[in-house]
């Protein structure tokens, strides 16, 4: 009924999905990735019932003798072929039996499966903007905020040209991602490995797509896809370089919607935040992104909570408490 697929079963790995709809995050290939960066142990959770099956990649970290679990980078989550309604049920069977303290996890905002646990273990801490690919090109465009329409038809930019090299790209990606990131004042877990980059940009269901512009990259965007889903991973751009993230994003959509993908994700964005603001001006539906934040063993969390002096009621704010 539960497995734990591990990361050195890539066959079984991705057999587990076959059937189900599911994004790139959910990929071993992704997976292996972020392990790169992480070190941790990562799995595919595997659950099998009477032909339904429900899967969600999960890593385990040990903090003073103790196991808790963590969602690997990106936005994956809990997927199905099916209904459960007993699932809940069975996932607190399996986590007490592995002994696991507690779990922050992700809910899949497309592929959602949020009903099936308890409303109070759920935090909706972000939005998503995810557009309909399968509409004509025209049809997105005219969704779009008039600011943003000048700028996706704007026809003046004749010093710029289209890179989808990935030769080309990789060195730009390699060379000015960790300054990008730390000119942006990203969060720890963007700061990823080289090693991580160039797994991630050789792989076949990863597109980059780059701006050059008076000879040299300015700008480039990482994408990922399944035949379900499309993923804006990241916009890197050089110190000097305008700012390109719209041309960019939509290039990114052409390019997706040549490949049949049906929908793409263009990223999150606090409600009411800048970020939120620009892909809201694409005029795709907005999707709450939420986590899953549960303990499923009270004392001990109480006990590493006292350990690191924090709050152990307190679940609105970094999560497992005790890992701030």
């Amino acid at each position: 009924m539960h497995k734990l697929i591990p990361l050195d079963a890539q066959d079984e790995w991705k057999s587990a999905l076959t059937g189900i709809k599911h994004t790139f995050a959910h990929t071993w290939e992704h997976c292996f990735a972020m392990h790169l960066t992480t070190g941790l142990k990562t799995f595919l959770y595997h659950y099998e019932k009477n032909g339904t099956r429900i899967v969600c990649p999960i890593c385990e970290r040990e903090f003073s003798g103790y196991t808790d679990i963590v969602k690997p980078f990106g936005i994956a989550g809990f997927v199905g072929n099916g209904e459960c309604p007993d699932f809940s049920n069975h996932w607190n069977t399996f986590v007490l039996d592995r002994g696991y303290v507690c779990g922050y996890l992700g809910l899949n905002p497309v592929f959602d499966l949020s009903h099936l646990f308890d409303p109070s273990e759920i935090s909706h801490y972000n939005n998503i903007f995810l557009m309909d690919l399968r509409l004509p090109l025209r049809d997105i465009v005219s969704g779009m905020s008039e600011n943003r329409r000048r700028q996706v038809n704007n026809g003046s930019l004749k010093d710029i040209t289209f890179v989808y090299d990935k030769h080309v790209l990789a060195k730009f990606f390699l060379e000015h991602y960790e300054s990008y990131m730390q000119r942006q004042g990203a969060a720890a877990f963007y700061f990823l490995t080289r090693d991580t980059l160039r797994h991630m940009i050789g792989l076949d269901n990863v597109l980059l797509t780059g701006i050059r512009q008076n000879g040299k990259i300015m700008a480039a965007t990482m994408m990922t896809y399944t035949e379900d889903l499309g993923d804006g991973m990241f916009y890197i751009a050089a110190p000097d370089s305008r700012n390109f993230s719209a041309l960019l994003i939509w290039e990114g959509i052409k390019r997706l919607k040549s490949l049949g993908v049906p929908a793409k994700n263009l990223g999150g964005g606090r409600p009411g935040s800048g970020f939120a603001d620009f892909k809201r001006r694409f005029g795709g539906r907005v999707y709450p992104l939420k986590s899953l934040r549960q303990i499923y063993r009270p004392e001990i969390y109480k006990k590493l909570c006292a350990l690191s002096n924090v709050d152990v009621t307190d679940k609105s704010g970094f999560f497992p408490a005790y890992r701030q």
